[in-house]
């Protein structure tokens, strides 16, 4: 076995190798969209719904959290944590300053 017929780390076969001529995959197409301007555009779709008897213009997102509220309203608990976690995530100096953890639970005064 020749040094060139080795094959390993950093050694490809000789048969998977590039042939001359030939050029690696050019990646990313361009114009192609990533992951979070497509999960934007959804969050920010305008939908019609009929609201307490109007019809009003809500985005996704608004439309998810109105659900959520609304689930959490009616006893299910993992809607209301959901909505805890969510908040805390939003605006986490408000709970800091009320002596709560990002969950929304209590933190434990440590008396020296």
């Amino acid at each position: 076995m020749s040094d060139s017929d080795k094959v390993g780390r950093c050694r490809p076969p000789k048969e998977s190798q590039f042939g001359r001529g030939q050029r690696r995959a050019s990646g990313r197409p361009k114009g192609a969209r990533g992951e979070n301007a497509i999960v934007q555009d959804i969050a920010t779709e305008l939908h019609r719904v009929q609201l307490n008897g109007r019809e009003v213009e809500k985005t996704t997102a608004e439309l998810l959290l109105i659900s959520m509220r609304d689930l959490a309203m009616e006893g299910n608990l993992k809607a209301v944590k959901w909505l805890n976690e969510y908040r805390a995530r939003l605006d986490p100096g408000r709970y800091a300053a009320r002596g709560l953890d990002r969950k929304g639970a209590v933190r434990k005064q440590v008396q020296n």
